[in-house]
């Protein structure tokens, strides 16, 4: 017998080895590919963290992302309605790729329709992971149905604020979002950029130093209107040094924020970020709104 609501997430949400294997839900890996042409499946069992880090850092090799191919997508997804009656997928934001408007587009076909519901989750890395833990936790219940989630959901979409600090603006060059000059003439006056997220991604502000960009980012955080009270704050961070890990959490914890929690960033993330990169995703919201963590 079919179960009422299944889960289904991509890979940019970060998710393990051992998430996957707590959690019944359906897998949409987007893919990688380096600049030996080699194209992999962002799927932690096949890409693990240390050969994606061997090609970007030892081999010095540049990554590219891509969507999860529609027919794979929609294997899947048939796959999911053999053991569901109907299902939620979670995808990246739109506004970093088009995987929620295909998904969308592949949702109006027939076999679909009224089956598979798109969120649009404005949302990547450990936003996205709480929005699949909320919806996967939701739907053990039977009493819920897709309407109930899909409104959970939103509450969590919609009380965040975040912001990243790349450490290498190369990695944005090739990416397309800043030129070589500008990356030049940042490095040559040592600036360091903060880049705000809400779904795209956008400048917000420029220092002189690494500290200080993260000083001046927890300082906004602090004082933005949009988040009253911190309830649930992230480190996240693309293979960052242990001291440095330490360094930024003590910085985050002298400004007095509390229940502070640390995690890698999804890999397909990272191969536009680069290596080093921090990211701080701060969240207000009630406990019983967020997921069991």
């Amino acid at each position: 017998m079919k179960k009422k609501i299944g889960i289904v997430a991509d890979s940019s949400s970060g998710f393990s080895i051992k998430d996957l294997k707590e959690m019944n839900i359906g897998f949409c890996p987007l893919l990688i590919t380096f600049s030996d042409d080699t194209t992999i499946t962002d799927d932690p069992n096949i890409l693990k963290d240390e050969e994606f880090y061997n090609r970007i850092v030892h081999e010095k090799q540049s990554a590219k992302t891509s969507q999860t191919p529609l027919g794979q997508m929609s294997i899947i997804w048939e796959d999911a309605l053999t053991k569901f009656e109907k299902i939620i997928f979670i995808p990246l934001s739109k506004g970093l790729s088009g995987q929620y408007n295909t998904a969308t587009m592949l949702s109006k076909e027939s076999n679909f329709k009224d089956k598979v519901f798109v969120f649009d989750s404005n949302g990547v890395s450990v936003i996205n992971w709480l929005l699949v833990k909320k919806a996967y936790q939701m739907s053990l219940n039977e009493k819920n149905n897709v309407n109930d989630i899909i409104e959970a959901l939103k509450l969590i979409r919609d009380n965040y604020i975040a912001f990243i600090l790349p450490y290498d603006l190369n990695y944005l060059v090739r990416g397309g979002r800043i030129s070589k000059s500008a990356v030049a003439l940042a490095t040559m006056l040592k600036i360091t950029p903060i880049l705000s997220f809400d779904g795209t991604i956008d400048k917000f502000d420029k220092t002189r130093t690494w500290d200080k960009a993260i000083k001046n980012t927890l300082k906004e955080i602090n004082k933005n209107k949009k988040i009253e009270s911190i309830t649930l704050f992230y480190i996240i961070h693309a293979f960052a040094e242990a001291k440095e890990i330490e360094k930024v959490t003590k910085f985050v914890e002298d400004y007095g924020i509390k229940n502070v929690k640390t995690i890698n960033l999804a890999n397909v993330i990272c191969a536009h970020t680069g290596i080093g990169t921090f990211s701080f995703v701060a969240f207000n919201l009630d406990k019983d709104k967020l997921p069991k963590l």
